[in-house]
């Protein structure tokens, strides 16, 4: 994966964390809403300190809520932490090879460069040795026979 996707990856995972941070904020207010319904149906509505049907629903409701907070606490979150973290390093491993690549890419360019600079350097050097007064046609067969020999170096 280049350096891009890894720092997509990371955007992603912010954004969910995001997302479950409100949530999980919702989330307590609304288990602190359920135990005070609770609270009042017990006062209001209880028999002989027995359990109403609602009230036994609203401590099952309470219970299932403030289990998936924990999870998502304790657990998601936590896991999505560390999948960031993850990432970074890989991000940052990936930037570093794509820097190295870039590198060598433009040291081999620069070599290339060179090279083709001295073949040319090494083609002028040795028409200019030709006679002025040797014919046309000929002049160009030993110009190419120089750039064929000067290639093959």
């Amino acid at each position: 994966m280049s350096s891009a996707d890894y720092l997509n990856d990371i955007n992603k995972y912010k954004a969910l964390k995001s997302k479950l941070n409100k949530i999980v904020q919702n989330l307590k207010y609304s288990i602190g809403y359920v135990n005070t319904l609770g609270n009042t149906l017990r006062n209001s509505y209880s028999i002989d300190d027995d359990d109403t049907p609602v009230e036994t629903r609203t401590i099952a409701l309470r219970t299932s809520m403030s289990d998936t907070y924990t999870t998502l606490t304790k657990k998601v979150i936590p896991a999505i932490d560390d999948a960031i973290a993850s990432s970074k390093k890989k991000y940052e491993q990936a930037l570093s090879a794509e820097r190295a690549a870039a590198a060598a890419k433009k040291k081999a360019a620069a070599k290339s460069s060179s090279s083709k600079k001295s073949y040319d350097q090494r083609v002028k050097e040795r028409v200019d040795k030709i006679p002025a007064s040797i014919p046309s046609a000929e002049r160009q067969k030993l110009i190419d026979q120089i750039k064929l020999e000067e290639r093959n170096k």
